[in-house]
């Protein structure tokens, strides 16, 4: 997943276990969310998504608990 030593964005670190949770592959979370690949390698981890990938993110996957998303505070998935 992240590099030894690499800093990862919050949001981005989050999304990762979700989808590693979840069993989702990378490249199809990439396609169904239409987020770049570069996003999520090498400097691209290190920046934050805008609001509109996270609205649709959360859209798209209603189970995933927004206030753990944002600050990583609660659980994962919402009950």
């Amino acid at each position: 997943m992240q590099q030894k030593g690499q800093n990862i964005a919050p949001i981005k670190d989050r999304i990762l276990k979700y989808i590693d949770l979840k069993k989702i592959k990378r490249v199809h979370f990439l396609s169904k969310t239409q987020i770049s690949a570069s996003l999520f390698k090498s400097d691209g981890l290190k920046s934050e998504l805008g609001g509109d990938k996270i609205a649709l993110i959360l859209s798209l996957y209603e189970e995933l608990n927004p206030e753990w998303l944002m600050t990583g505070i609660g659980p994962m998935l919402k009950p």
